[in-house]
């Protein structure tokens, strides 16, 4: 890399050397290219005298959630941290940094490509990812009926001993049948069930694993009112409006954390998050430390759940769970 070798023959090497896939290596050396753009930009704006820098995002349905937040923000070049104030914030990110100045300068413009990959077309240099979704992607507005007054709490990592504690306490009553199907579920097994429950079409083996789903999730209790988060397509909810009922027929996998939600929701393209709020006692079940792949925080929904939207903003739905 430091040799200037191309980015291509540096993943075939990475491939070959290390056995791995050509996605991986081309993960990892977009990332650290991404770095090291950043490190020369930064000692340049330095050199420069550029007292501020401001985050140019891509305009398209890849961008990522973070990315989508930060695009347009101004920091102090001195108070620059990469994946914290500056870029890469995530593998395969693909903001950048350029020098900020407070003048009345000609605003000039950014490029977009359109949906075909081919075309192109302009808007102002100034206009934000959010500006230019609700502009040009049809289907989402900023609409707002007022989250609800309840307090709703936020988790951090340092907050889930106490649910990891009940999780464990609930694994240790539950059928072999019930650890198994939640173990099926958290693995691969996710996408099969779901699907099934939404088509209809449901095989004798998979259903066993629905019941017993639904026979540990009753066995968990709720005891507060709290925010959960998951990552997935908006394609799933073109059309919706505030004050929309979803039900989903389906079991909803959500992580008490933010970030870990967000890292899912960076790998699919058109991503959105879905901010839920859950009441105390809804049907769920805390599996944390039990998943099958690791820790992801995760409380899984019961598949009988319904979900008032309370507000949509360009890349975030806040949902309810109705009562």
């Amino acid at each position: 890399m430091l040799l200037g070798k191309p980015p291509k023959d540096l993943i075939n090497n990475l491939v070959k050397k290390f056995n791995t896939t050509k996605a991986n290596a081309s993960r990892l050396v977009m990332t650290e290219l991404a770095f090291f753009h950043t490190v020369s930009q930064r000692d340049a704006f330095k050199e420069l005298g550029s007292e501020q820098y401001t985050i140019l995002a891509v305009l398209d349905n890849k961008t990522s959630l973070v990315c989508q937040d930060f695009d347009g923000k101004v920091f102090d070049t001195k108070d620059m941290s990469i994946g914290i104030n500056a870029p890469p914030f995530h593998p395969n990110c693909r903001s950048v940094i350029l020098p900020y100045y407070d003048d009345d300068y000609e605003i000039g413009e950014r490029i977009v490509s359109g949906d075909d990959g081919k075309s192109v077309y302009y808007v102002p240099a100034n206009m934000t990812y959010r500006e230019w979704y609700v502009k040009y992607v049809d289907g989402v507005s900023i609409q707002d009926i007022g989250v609800a007054e309840k307090k709703y709490r936020r988790f951090t990592d340092d907050d889930l001993t106490r649910f990891q504690d009940l999780s464990n306490m609930c694994y240790k009553v539950l059928k072999i049948s019930e650890e198994g199907a939640l173990g099926f579920y958290t693995d691969d097994g996710y996408s099969v069930i779901n699907a099934s429950l939404q088509s209809g079409d449901i095989s004798d083996d998979i259903w066993d694993k629905v019941k017993n789903i639904d026979s540990a999730i009753e066995r968990f209790k709720l005891d507060e009112d709290i925010i959960v988060y998951r990552g997935t397509k908006m394609d799933y909810y073109k059309g919706i409006r505030v004050g929309d009922i979803i039900e989903p027929k389906m079991f909803f996998s959500t992580s008490f954390l933010e970030y870990i939600a967000q890292d899912f929701a960076d790998q699919l393209n058109n991503p959105v998050m879905l901010e839920i709020r859950v009441p105390k006692e809804t049907k769920s079940i805390y599996v944390g430390l039990n998943s099958s792949v690791g820790n992801e925080a995760e409380l899984l929904l019961s598949r009988h759940l319904k979900y008032k939207v309370l507000k949509i903003e360009p890349g975030r739905l806040f949902l309810e769970v109705e009562k």
